[in-house]
C-alpha cells in the first residue's frame, strides 16, 4: 500500500510537470493572445494525448516484465497520470493568461509607445508585442 502511494505520488508529480510544460509550448507557439480554443486544443493534444498514449503502452509492458502491478492498480495509476496531466495543462493556461493580463495592464498604463515583452517562464522563446493602432499580438 505504501509503495503504491509513493509510486502514484511520483506519477502524479511527473504528470503535473509534463502537463504544464507540454501544454505551454504549443499553446504559445500558436501565436495567440488571450484564450483561444484552437490553441488550447492543440496544447491539450500535445500535453495529454501523446503522453497518455506512451504511458498506456509502457504500463502493461512494465507489468508484464516485472509483474508488479495488478489490473486495478494499473487503472488507478493511469487515472492519476491522466488527472495530473489535465491539472498541469490547466495550471499552464492560467499561468499564460496571468502573464498576458500583466502585459496588457502595463500597455494600458502607457499605450502611446510600442512595447515588447518575453512571455514568462518556461515560454520565454515567445513574446508579446504591442503596436499602437494595431493592438497586442503574440509571436515566437
Amino acid at each position: 500500500m505504501k509503495q503504491r502511494c509513493i509510486s502514484n505520488a511520483i506519477v502524479g508529480t511527473v504528470g503535473l510537470i509534463l502537463g504544464f510544460w507540454l501544454y505551454g509550448i504549443p499553446r504559445t507557439m500558436r501565436e495567440t493572445f488571450g484564450f483561444d480554443f484552437a490553441a488550447s486544443g492543440f496544447g491539450l493534444v500535445i500535453s495529454f494525448a501523446i503522453p497518455m498514449a506512451i504511458f498506456a503502452v509502457l504500463i502493461p509492458i512494465v507489468r508484464l516484465f516485472l509483474g508488479v502491478f495488478r489490473a486495478p492498480a494499473v487503472l488507478y495509476t493511469l487515472l492519476t497520470f491522466a488527472l495530473s496531466l489535465i491539472f498541469g495543462s490547466v495550471l499552464s493556461e492560467t499561468w499564460i493568461l496571468a502573464d498576458e493580463v500583466a502585459f496588457a495592464t502595463r500597455v494600458a498604463a502607457n499605450s502611446t509607445e510600442g512595447r515588447t515583452s518575453p512571455r514568462s517562464w518556461p515560454n520565454e522563446a515567445a513574446s508579446m508585442i504591442y503596436l499602437p493602432g494595431r493592438g497586442i499580438h503574440a509571436n515566437d
